[in-house]
Formats: C-alpha cells, sequence, structure tokens
C-alpha cells in the first residue's frame, strides 16, 4: 500500500499536539509496512525542517515540504468575508504547495491520499484531477466546534462577531466536504459522530496513541508535589483556558495552599502571560522536552473551555503517571472514568477542589495516576491502533 500524506503543518518540532498526531499517523503507517510519501507546508509561526524527524521514520519514508506565508492578510480576510468563505482555510492555500502536490501525483501512484486536516479540503481538486487514490480525511477536531465554543465564550463583541463568523463558514464547509472525499478518520468518537450523522460515508476512529516504550516512568521526577500545564500558546482555546484557570481557580489554590507551584510550558506564549503576577505561577515557556516537564510535576491541568478532538497531552500525562484534572470538554474523546483514572470538574469551585484533593491525598493521587497509565496501556496502545487504521483502509481499496 503506497500513501501520500499530506499536511498542512510541520510535524517536527514535535512540540504541539497538532505535529504529535501527525507524525503519530506517519508511524502506525511505518508500523504495517505501509509506504509512506509525507508533504507538509512550513510556516512563519510553525517553521522546522523534515531533515529533522526522527530517525526511524525519516529512513523509512519519503518527504518533501513547501515555505507558505500564513500571516494574516487583511485583504484576503475582507475577500473571504464578502465571499462568504473561511478565512482560516483560505490562509493555508498556496500555489506553490499545490504544484508540490501535483509533481508528487505525477510521479507515483498512491492507494490512498490522506489530508491532514480540513484546512486541506482545497487541494481535492487537485488531487482528483491527477490521481485515482481514495482521499481520507484525518479529522483532528470538528472545525466549526471550536470557532463556536470560542464566541460563544468570548466577551469581546467584535471577536465574537469574527469567531462566529467562522464557525459559520467552517461547518458549512465540513458539511459539504463529505461529498468530495471517500472516507473519514477521527480522533475522538464524538467527532466520528458528527461527521456520520452529516454523510453516509466510510469513518473509522482513531485516537491518538503512544509508543509505550517512550512513556518510561520516573518516580524520582516528581517527589514535591506541583501542577503543569502544557500545550501551544498559539492556540486560542489554549489561551482562554489558561486565563481562566488563572484569573478563576488558582487564588482558590494559592490560598489553601501558598506553597504549591503552577508551571506553565508551550510554544509562542502571549506576552500578557510573560508579565503575569499571580503568586507562584512559574513561566517555563517553550521547554527542551516536554515528556520530562510533564513528569517532573505530579498533577497536570487541562482548564480547556472551547474545542474539539482530542486532547493528546492528556494521553501523555496518563502514560507519564500524572494526576489530570480536566474539564469535561477537555477530556471530551478520551474512554476516561471520572474518579477513576481522571478527575473531572464543572467548573471554578470543582476545579479547586479537585486539584486540593490530590495534593492532600497522596493514595488517591498515584491511584489516579496508576489508573490512567493502564487506561493509556489497554485502548491507546500504537500496536493496536496501526493494524485498525490499515485495515480500514484495505476495506476502501476492494
Amino acid at each position: 500500500m503506497n500513501v501520500l500524506q499530506v499536511c498542512k503543518k510541520m510535524p517536527v518540532p514535535t512540540k504541539d499536539g497538532e505535529a504529535l498526531a501527525i507524525l503519530n499517523m506517519t508511524t502506525l503507517l511505518i508500523e504495517q509496512q505501509v509506504q509512506v510519501t509525507l508533504l507538509a507546508i512550513a510556516t512563519q509561526k510553525h517553521p522546522g525542517n523534515l531533515a529533522d524527524l526522527p530517525k526511524d521514520i525519516k529512513n523509512h519514508i519519503h518527504f518533501n515540504q513547501c515555505n507558505v506565508n500564513t500571516n494574516f492578510n487583511g485583504l484576503t480576510f475582507l475577500k473571504s468575508v464578502i465571499q462568504g468563505d473561511a478565512y482560516t482555510l483560505n490562509r493555508f492555500y498556496s500555489i506553490d504547495y499545490e504544484k508540490l502536490i501535483q509533481q508528487t501525483l505525477q510521479q507515483q501512484q498512491f492507494d490512498i491520499v490522506q489530508l491532514e486536516g480540513l484546512y486541506l479540503l482545497p487541494y481535492v481538486e487537485l488531487i482528483r484531477k491527477f490521481s485515482t487514490a481514495k482521499i481520507v480525511l484525518r479529522a483532528h477536531n470538528v472545525e466549526h466546534h471550536v470557532w463556536q465554543n470560542l464566541s460563544t465564550n468570548s466577551s469581546n463583541y467584535l471577536k465574537k462577531k469574527i469567531y462566529q463568523f467562522n464557525a459559520n463558514s467552517l461547518k458549512s464547509i465540513e458539511e459539504k466536504s463529505l461529498e468530495s472525499i471517500d472516507a473519514v478518520v477521527s480522533i475522538s468518537t464524538e467527532d466520528q459522530t458528527f461527521f456520520k450523522r452529516q454523510h453516509h460515508i466510510p469513518c473509522l476512529n482513531i485516537p491518538f496513541g503512544v509508543q509505550l516504550d517512550d512513556y518510561q516512568i520516573h518516580p524520582s521526577l516528581s517527589e514535591s508535589v506541583s501542577i503543569s500545564f502544557i500545550g501551544s500558546l498559539d492556540w486560542l482555546p489554549n489561551i482562554e483556558g489558561l486565563q481562566w484557570f488563572i484569573e478563576k481557580v488558582w487564588t482558590s489554590i494559592h490560598q489553601q495552599f501558598p506553597k504549591i507551584k503552577f508551571h506553565i510550558a508551550g510554544r509562542n506564549m502571549p506576552a500578557s502571560f510573560k508579565k503575569t503576577h499571580a503568586p507562584n505561577v512559574i513561566i517555563e515557556g517553550e521547554v527542551p522536552c516536554a515528556k520530562q516537564f510533564i513528569a517532573a510535576h505530579p498533577i497536570f491541568v487541562v482548564p480547556l473551555l472551547s474545542g474539539s478532538g482530542m486532547r493528546i497531552k492528556i494521553i501523555e500525562a496518563m502514560a507519564l503517571q500524572a494526576a489530570v484534572v480536566s474539564t469535561p470538554l477537555g477530556a471530551s474523546g478520551i474512554q476516561y472514568t471520572n474518579q477513576s483514572n481522571i478527575l473531572i470538574a464543572q467548573n471554578p469551585a470543582e476545579f479547586s477542589k479537585s486539584i486540593g484533593s490530590l495534593i492532600k491525598n497522596t493514595s488517591l493521587r498515584s491511584q489516579i495516576a496508576k489508573n490512567g497509565r493502564q487506561l493509556v496501556e489497554k485502548q491507546y496502545n500504537n500496536l493496536q491502533l496501526s493494524k485498525s487504521l490499515v485495515n480500514f483502509y484495505r476495506t476502501l481499496l476492494h
């Protein structure tokens, strides 16, 4: 089987959820002896070089990349508004990337073209013209849900309107997209339900999985109690959730446990976070190794209020035996059991209470962490997921 993996983002460096998700799909295919060609867009915001791919991946695939300017363009935005298009979608269309895809399709024959996200749909017509391959959308989110949540939660009138406009545009595109592709591979069961409801199209759910050997436990790193958050801080839902946590939850935590520290890490951190004066909030910025950062702090928080898909960092935190506290939306897409392998908090009071119980009760913290690891071992093991994915692709081809 020969698969062309088309990406709107560089999968290296692997310092955010989308990059990890892309590379994870590459890994699943390689494990089942699939031939993979990976094409990716490099932007000013997310630069990278595919030559930096891990050796165990780089030595088994073909790859190429294209530089694309996705910076905000007022003229393009205004044009999108007038035409009723989604500006966030148009940002990732590039003539140069189109030429690279065309050249690749003319040089090789592919069985599957896997589009890593909704924003690559503008290239479907080109792919149909130069290939007979089945086109599969790897849906990282139901994108319009993300923007709808942002609009609902925003108190800024102008932002609310812009978010709502984008949500409406993306919803229309997502619903129509199923008519132009052959199948969907979702990342959460909730997203799978949405796609199945919209159109009679083959749809398989493949969550983010891990190579368990890459997530070894180092208890010595987490002897003292501390709290952590890590995520891409150029993604609006992460910014929104983190601001909410600091303003609505952290004050209560600090009053009860004045020695406990909250460590924040992530790429492209806004200046407002770097200047925070919240007590015992430690701004780490971009860290060299996300796994070591998570493992160093026994409690991991996911205060997400907007979004869709699946929070990959929860799977990583569970694999590293950190005790996770999350909003229901943050844990969406994960087959968790509340009070067993995670603590779910609906509001600031519940969030504060859940974190407090983990700080005070060592045995509870240990049990939640241990059960989280067991969940990952049973349901998010790459070996099992890779077989399901390739078997699904075989059914599409026959």
